[in-house]
């Protein structure tokens, strides 16, 4: 397995759900704040995805392009080790 392998394996509605979970269960405030803007970005890439009804603005496009942004710089200002064991969480499925 390559790292294009790993990259696409992540499954994003189980990405959100892990991720809640992770950051609920978490003291980091940077991590829930990346947890809230993933689930929130996530849902309007579903809209946009699949409701032909839906149309997008030029400034609400520009202010969830602004959300990605923060929550990217967000995410970068974790701990490495905590991104990590975040990266694990996501992508390994545990064992029942």
């Amino acid at each position: 397995m390559n790292w294009q392998d790993t990259f696409r394996s992540l499954q994003h509605n189980v990405a959100k759900n892990r991720l809640a979970q992770y950051a609920n269960a978490s003291r980091d405030p940077a991590l829930r704040t990346f947890a809230r803007a993933f689930g929130k970005l996530q849902e309007w890439r579903i809209t946009a995805d699949y409701d032909p009804t839906v149309g997008f603005t030029r400034s609400r496009v520009a202010n969830l392009i602004d959300e990605a942004d923060t929550a990217t710089s967000v995410f970068l200002d974790i701990p490495t080790r905590t991104r990590r064991t975040l990266a694990l969480h996501l992508l390994v499925r545990r064992r029942s």
